[in-house]
């Protein structure tokens, strides 16, 4: 019971640094070599997706995912390309998604960077 209330305590305080430092900055991993990043306006790239997908707290490769992103028709605001091919899209919330080997649609200008 502990132990769930620790995990509880630490997913607000998560929620609540998003919220407070806002969600559309830049994230890149500092001295990473063939990191590509590119950060869309408001309505510019939204993309939809029909499975569940593994969110992350960051991009990269070596990132853990923390939750699931339902399927649906979501407006993203920024993409990160790696030298491996990892492609990770992030949400309106802050969470990432990784879309490379992933079927979706896409609306506006998604350029991969």
């Amino acid at each position: 019971m502990r132990d769930q209330m620790w995990h509880l305590i630490l997913l607000i305080v998560f929620e609540l640094g998003v919220v407070a430092c806002g969600s559309s900055a830049t994230i890149t991993p500092e001295g990473e070599e063939g990191v590509r990043s590119r950060n869309f306006a408001d309505g510019e790239c939204v993309i939809t997706f029909d499975k569940s997908l593994p969110a992350y707290v960051a991009p990269g490769p070596d990132v853990i995912p923390v939750g699931q992103a339902l399927p649906g028709r979501v407006e993203m605001l920024q993409a990160q390309t790696f030298d491996g091919g990892q492609l990770f899209y992030q949400k309106d919330d802050g969470l990432w998604l990784r879309l490379d080997g992933v079927e979706y649609t896409v609306e506006g200008d998604c350029t991969q960077p």
